[in-house]
């Protein structure tokens, strides 16, 4: 799970340079304090023993990250960062950005239809955005690795005719394919735009490729059964960082052959 929350801090990173770049209301204070807030955003995910199971890390972890990034700033009062104070008004901002940054449409569906608190000024709105935007791909492919999701796109896959791995990316396509509509800026808005039209040029190659069908063949035992359990079985715990391995390959492969930039499919891993 750790390395899923690097590659996201990545991308957010970049995401969240690039808008703060185009954004034209944000004091080079304003910057600083963004980039702060952007970089600890999810530092509440890294507490996952303080939480009780997966939809209480999920759905919790701005209250933890705004509460242990409010820690961390503390112990650097009076000092500056690229030139702006660590004061209590600082503090403060930068906890309201992580706590605000969580209305991702999955995670709203989690939570019984109830939106989080809502982004306030630009500062909010731009780490929105930038987590937003970093979240086209298949990022959240192996976050339904649980047993309640993958009895869900077992249902579906039945019902379907599909594999319970397309099914598995379809469901987390949907999510992908509204994203515009939660972001803010028009700089953000065009740029999911963009990434979603790649990002369903590679599931569309997997789908015509059969690569959901091979995959979930090799990871499946010898009855055919795919399985949380049927992975452990086969590859022991590795088996979480070795399907992600091999879905990564094939979005490069992907990617590539479609003549997709080299950094955008590499955004997309899992």
């Amino acid at each position: 799970m750790r390395d899923n929350l690097e590659t996201h801090e990545k991308n957010v990173d970049q995401f969240g340079d690039e808008l703060i770049k185009a954004h034209p209301g944000l004091s080079s204070k304003d910057r600083t304090i963004t980039k702060i807030a952007i970089k600890l955003h999810d530092i509440g995910k890294m507490d996952s023993l303080l939480f009780e199971n997966y939809n209480e890390w999920l759905l919790k972890h701005h209250k933890r990250g705004s509460d242990r990034a409010g820690e961390m700033l503390e112990k650097l009062k009076g000092q500056k960062i690229n030139g702006v104070e660590v004061n209590e008004k600082m503090i403060i901002k930068v906890k309201e950005a992580i706590d605000r940054h969580m209305n991702h449409p999955y995670l709203i569906l989690m939570n019984k239809g109830e939106r989080f608190p809502e982004a306030e000024d630009d500062i909010d709105r731009t780490v929105s955005d930038a987590d937003m935007v970093s979240n086209v791909g298949f990022k959240n492919i192996t976050f339904r690795f649980n047993e309640k999701d993958m009895n869900e796109d077992q249902e579906a896959a039945k019902k379907k005719g599909i594999t319970i791995l397309e099914a598995n990316f379809e469901n987390v396509m949907e999510g992908v394919k509204v994203l515009d509509e939660y972001v803010y800026s028009d700089q953000a808005k065009e740029k999911v735009g963009e990434l979603i039209e790649k990002s369903e040029e590679i599931f569309q190659y997997f789908k015509k490729n059969d690569i959901f069908r091979k995959v979930q063949a090799e990871f499946s035992d010898q009855q055919g059964n795919f399985s949380i359990e049927a992975m452990q079985a086969k590859f022991g715990k590795e088996y979480f960082c070795l399907i992600k391995k091999r879905f990564n390959e094939e979005i490069a492969k992907a990617g590539s052959e479609l003549g997709i930039d080299k950094k955008v499919f590499n955004n997309f891993k899992i």
